[in-house]
């Protein structure tokens, strides 16, 4: 009566409310539900607004008690809690569909996903991965075309414009079209094209290409204008040819093209070609435009500080960046890779990912693509031009050919067996027969011994002179019994431009049918080619292995990993043997060029200034010819006065006619043969070399036949035929000795330190150094389907979106996996990715756009981790800036009578190339003091001094300004009063002095890799220093293992150190290295210590009891590490119990060169300390709202739980349920509703 009937409930309860959502009672509102929720809402009313009331208001709509937070209630903790991560968004309700796992999210329609940028995304170092089903194909015609004002003779007329196959007219002007146009058909060629005049436009399907004619008659003169421009880009634009039969040919025909806009103005008239007709004629064009289709995009503004991951409407897949150049500026800096992707397909899945370095302190940033699990090829490589053909596309790969087609096969391994005396060669796994070896091949032993590479065979080849089944005769016998040996029959080596030994690179050979196979790269168990470096510096590459008869072999550089420095500099006065230059420093001093510029580029034209042409007439063949001709009696000398140059001569010009004799260059002056002049003739725009070597030059004279004498000819530029850094007939060159902030220092090679004099005169100076970018602000928000305004969405399905906080890389042909994880096995992966301490952002779009990585603690105590040898060993420390670990050594960590110190270590860089120093572990008695000095010669430390190692401004933070204690002293009163040798700026001058305090003695011990690529074992004790070093070849991001001993301080002065890399105890022992501390490290005379054994003994006196042990980096915390380091261990004792002696070597047994089943060395009785560096954290729990200190503390949140999706999804009762909690809040507070996930 009062309630059970629907108008009873409403007219007796509801509207007892006052409230509008209950008192208009929906007759589509569960009446149950309705009644409930009337119950919960009248007991508020009684209750009054208090937590109890709130909970049983919310539960009549849910039947679930809700969490309530109170803000006042909610303390943030210092140093626990964390601010809230902001969350994703995406713009629409989110679509799902198949994806690589379970669904993927639908990107479509002005579809994006926004990610907070600062949580998710580290600029320094990361990398991006993801799968995508494209709804394009890699070549796609998707852009919208706009047709702007197309006209004849002036005048625009839609009845003169014919689309597609029906000829149908646009109903205005501008007008839209593209493949997917609705209402209009795009397709065919127009049925009235041979009876209509006007123009005609059509999409070819067939050809990917869109057609634009224009039709007239022949004998009349009509002008045919337009614009058309385009949403994505336009690529392929080109005249029709072929069976059409007409083409663009007139210089009256003028067409521009650009990405975004084709303009044409163009001519019918009687010139034109037919088309099987005499009275009309026909001209067109034809193009091909795709819209962008973004990945991934972060902007800081639209051309500085972004980096985007996109496919661009020609057909290329990009990782491009801008740097932060703009902002300081600057003219914009750009780097992109990309790659050719035309061959994508619809609907199928496509695995994409970048990586990258940026900001590094080296200087040493890197960019990698990757498609389908292996990283691209570069597009040019670096020095590369170009190639100037019609058929080059500017989008082809970068790649040198070692072999254009091989003419013998080469076949090799490492199994060659030789016994002395012997001319049989056998090998265990070849059929030599079956290969197509013939009698008159050759054979090289590849190994460095007396029959192979090694003295006094040095590489010679030996010729094949008989063939059996696994057996070869040699017309001279070896003189080893040897197993084991690599060998290669038919080695084909080359000199290459590609810089093979300081850039990554694949080789591919591709047989006559054009299918490519990647040989067995230098990092593989059996490499197919070694790399190495000539006398000359230049790049050599040796084919040993695995290419058949006719086939070629080529070179394809990977990465954005080097830049190329040219500029050229001008040396005043004479006397010099410096450059300096505005660039950073090289790679390496050898790839310096340094090139001496005779006569700089000079336009030719007629000139009344000084040096300038003249115009000149002489007889030349009976004939009066007109010269523009010019004489310099000034240039720059040759850089070898004694052997002389020779010199190469550029002449170009588009106004330079060559069929009449004329255009000469005309040298005077001294030579090495004793002629005094050379004349250089010309027929073609042409660089042409002298055939003299030139000592001395007088004067050169420049005369050129001009088209048009009253226009500038063309360019005329002379130089030195070689770097001043190459030696050329037997003569003196230049060595480059050093650079140092922008200095580069030469010397005469091999002359001990002789200056190499630079004549006053223009230089060129190119080299390669590494990649900077920098990149310095992030903005809030980056982008996933679209760019950083949420256009140019990517129209696909993306699964699987990653990021990670460190550069990945991928596993090549024949490379057993020295990682946990690389590009290419994720791409190999049958499982959905998971999180861990590195990820920083995964979507899984599993039916919800949500992160399901863990917030980590990334922060606290500054190093960063990264994954370990292994998952047993779980992370290791990250040393990327120079930042020391550093342990205290009070606890006797370290004992300088007898120990071992083991470690693995990962480098972050190459070692090849590598200029740096890098510190492992280091401890010393050396300290520095900062200071404020008496006067400007006086200083006075804090201790007694035994030996002072510098003195220098604390401002000098590199330790490569002035040592100001050079020749000072130390007073004999106090030990602790210094004069200084050179004074300093000023009096009262903070300064730091490096020096050994008089109760020790200035030991050192260290662990580091030295710039020319060895592991050292550094021992100073007493004043004496010992040193085992081993030289590697690392690549990036393998695993290896060192292990050093000692005994030192024994009674009978047989102490020793010993040195394991990668389970070899291993080294070339030195002693008397000179090596000097504090700045930098300087190699002096060493001798190798006589015997077989491979460890150092001799008397070690180490007194010094260490205060601290530094870990990544040297004790100044310089020489960083740049590596990951983990399972640290010391040990009181030599661990004799982890080496096994063979017959030939003593190994460490810890070490496994297939890293995935090493294990790490744990703690036992004789550790003094292990350190795993795992990390030791989980996912953030606490977090922290920021709120507003004047009424924020009276907040609350209402977090519903709706088990039974009562509400969810309801919009009507979710606004109910805000309106009705509103109501009922105290006035002063604010609610903030949330539901269950």
């Amino acid at each position: 009566k009062y309630g059970a009937l629907r108008d009873s409930l409403l007219s007796n309860f509801g509207a007892l409310t006052q409230i509008p959502q209950l008192t208009n009672f929906s007759p589509n509102l569960d009446r149950e539900l309705y009644r409930s929720i009337l119950g919960g809402t009248l007991q508020s009313f009684v209750e009054g607004p208090t937590v109890p009331s709130i909970e049983k208001l919310v539960e009549s709509f849910t039947d679930v008690t809700p969490n309530i937070t109170e803000t006042a209630l909610s303390n943030w903790v210092l140093g626990r809690d964390y601010l809230h991560p902001r969350k994703i968004s995406y713009g629409k309700t989110a679509v799902f569909d198949l994806g690589k796992f379970k669904n993927g999210l639908s990107v479509t329609n002005d579809q994006t996903v926004q990610v907070p940028a600062v949580s998710h995304l580290r600029l320094n170092e990361g990398t991006i991965e993801t799968w995508i089903r494209p709804q394009w194909k890699g070549l796609a015609n998707d852009a919208t075309l706009t047709f702007n004002d197309l006209t004849i003779d002036g005048y625009s007329d839609v009845s003169k414009v014919f689309i597609g196959f029906s000829g149908e007219n646009p109903t205005r002007f501008p007008f839209d079209l593209n493949i997917a146009s609705e209402g209009i058909e795009v397709l065919s060629e127009a049925a009235n094209i041979d009876i209509d005049t006007g123009f005609f436009i059509w999409y070819d399907n067939a050809n990917n290409l869109w057609n634009l004619r224009w039709r007239g008659l022949r004998d009349e003169v009509c002008e045919f204008t337009g614009t058309i421009n385009t949403t994505g880009e336009f690529f392929n634009t080109a005249h029709p040819s072929g069976a059409d039969g007409y083409s663009i040919n007139e210089i009256t025909d003028v067409i521009t093209s650009t990405v975004r806009q084709i303009s044409f103005e163009a001519f019918i008239d009687g010139y034109d070609a037919v088309r099987d007709e005499l009275v009309y004629a026909m001209d067109g064009i034809s193009f091909a435009s795709g819209d962008m289709h973004y990945i991934f995009d972060m902007a800081h503004t639209p051309s500085s500080n972004r980096m985007s991951l996109f496919k661009d409407g020609t057909g290329y897949l990009n990782f491009q960046v801008y740097d932060n150049r703009l902002d300081c500026g600057l003219d914009a800096g750009f780097y992109n890779i990309s790659t050719n992707i035309r061959s994508w397909e619809e609907n199928r899945l496509y695995h994409v990912a970048a990586s990258w370095k940026f900001n590094t302190i080296e200087e040493q940033d890197e960019m990698r693509l990757f498609v389908n699990g292996y990283e691209v090829p570069n597009l040019f490589k670096y020095g590369g031009n170009p190639k100037a053909s019609s058929a080059f596309d500017f989008g082809d790969v970068a790649e040198e050919t070692v072999i254009a087609s091989c003419l013998r096969p080469i076949i090799g391994g490492p199994d060659g067996i030789t016994t002395a005396g012997s001319t049989l060669f056998r090998v265990t796994s070849r059929d030599f027969t079956s290969l197509g070896v013939l009698v008159g091949d050759s054979l090289c032993l590849l190994e460095d011994n007396p029959d192979g590479t090694g003295s006094p065979n040095f590489g010679l080849a030996y010729t094949i002179t008989g063939i059996g089944t696994n057996t070869l005769t040699l017309n001279r016998a070896p003189t080893l019994t040897l197993g084991d040996l690599w060998y290669s029959v038919n080695k084909v080596t080359d000199t290459v431009t590609t810089p093979v030994n300081l850039q990554d690179f694949i080789v591919v050979k591709i047989d006559s049918g054009g299918t490519e196979t990647e040989l067995n790269g230098i990092n593989t168990e059996e490499p197919d080619y070694t790399i190495r470096r000539a006398n000359d510096y230049t790049h050599v590459i040796e084919i040993n292995n695995g290419v058949e008869l006719g086939e070629a072999v080529i070179i394809r550089p990977m990465g954005l990993i080097l830049k190329r420095c040219k500029e050229r500099v001008y040396v005043y006065g004479g006397g010099y043997s410096e450059l300096r230059v505005n660039s950073a420093a090289p790679v390496t001093l050898n790839d310096v060029d340094i090139t001496a510029v005779i006569l700089e580029r000079t336009l030719i034209e007629a000139s009344d200034g000084y040096d300038g042409y003249g115009l000149t007439s002489v007889i030349i063949d009976s004939q009066l010819v007109t010269l523009l001709q010019s004489y310099f009696e000034d240039p720059c000398q040759p850089s070898n006065s004694a052997n002389g140059r020779k010199l190469s001569i550029m002449l170009s010009g588009d106004n330079i006619d060559y069929t009449i004799p004329g255009n000469e260059i005309f040298i005077q002056g001294k030579t090495y043969s004793g002629a005094l002049d050379e004349t250089i003739s010309f027929t073609e725009n042409d660089t042409i070399v002298t055939s003299e070597y030139w000592t001395e030059i007088d004067a050169i004279t420049v005369s050129v036949v001009p088209t048009d004498a009253t226009l500038p000819a063309g360019v005329i530029e002379i130089k030195e035929n070689n770097p001043i850094t190459v030696s050329e007939n037997n003569g003196d060159f230049a060595e480059v000795v050093e650079y140092s902030n922008g200095i580069i220092r030469l010397e005469i090679y091999g002359m001990g330190g002789v200056a190499f004099v630079l004549n006053p005169c223009i230089y060129e100076v190119d080299y390669p150094s590494y990649l900077r970018i920098r990149l310095t602000k992030q903005p809030d928000t980056f982008y996933i389907g679209s760019d950083y305004s949420g256009e140019n969405t990517l129209d696909a399905v993306i699964d699987e979106f990653r990021i990670l906080d460190y550069l990945s890389i991928d596993t090549r042909i024949g490379e057993s996996l020295t990682v946990e994880r690389t590009i290419t096995t994720d791409y190999n992966t049958e499982l959905a990715f998971e999180e861990n301490n590195n990820t920083l952002l995964l979507l899984h779009y599993d039916d919800i756009v949500t992160d399901s990585s863990d917030y980590i603690d990334r922060f606290g105590e500054g190093f960063n981790v990264a994954p370990s040898v292994n998952d047993d060993f779980g992370t290791g420390v990250k040393f990327i800036e120079s930042r020391p670990y550093i342990i205290d050594n009070a606890g006797a960590v370290f004992n300088n009578t007898e120990g071992t110190i083991e470690f693995w270590v990962s480098p972050l860089d190459d070692t090849r190339g590598d200029p740096n120093y890098h510190y492992y572990v280091d401890m010393t008695s050396i300290i520095t003091e900062e200071v404020e000095s008496i006067t400007k010669t006086t200083v006075i430390a804090g201790q007694r001094i035994r030996a002072i190692e510098s003195i220098r401004l604390i401002t000098d933070v590199y330790n490569s300004g002035t040592n100001y204690f050079t020749g000072g002293s130390i007073s004999n009163v106090d030990g602790k009063t210094i004069t200084l040798g050179i004074p300093l700026p000023s009096a009262n001058v903070d300064v730091k002095i490096t020096y050994v305090p008089l109760n020790s003695y200035g030991d050192r011990v260290s662990v580091f890799r030295d710039p020319f690529g060895f592991v050292n074992f550094f021992v100073k004790a007493s004043g004496v220093e010992h040193l085992i070093s081993v030289h590697v070849d690392w690549e990036r991001h393998t695993w290896h293992r060192i292990m050093v001993m000692w005994k030192t301080n024994s009674v009978d002065n047989l102490d020793r150190l010993r040195l394991f890399v990668d389970g070899h105890e291993r080294g070339t022992i030195k002693y008397g290295t000179g090596l000097i501390y504090g700045t930098g490290i300087i190699y002096g005379q060493a001798e190798v210590r006589p015997g077989v054994n491979r460890f150092l003994v001799d008397n070690i006196d180490l007194q010094d009891i260490f205060a601290h042990i530094f870990v990544g980096t040297d004790v100044f915390s310089f020489n960083g590490a740049r590596a990951v380091m983990d399972n640290l261990r010391f040990s009181s004792k030599q661990r004799l119990q982890s080496i096994r002696k063979t017959a030939n070597d003593t190994v460490d047994i810890d070490y496994q060169a297939n890293t995935s089943f090493a294990f790490p060395v744990v703690e036992d009785i004789i550790t003094t300390a292990i350190y795993n560096f795992d990390l030791e954290s989980e996912a953030v729990e606490y977090f922290t709202t920021l709120i507003n200190a004047e009424r924020g503390i009276f907040r609350f949140e209402v977090e519903v739980v709706d088990s039974f999706d009562k509400i969810t999804g309801n919009t009507a009762l979710e606004d109910l349920l805000s309106e009705l909690i509103n109501v009922i809040k105290p006035a002063h507070t604010e609610s903030i509703i949330t539901y269950e996930e």
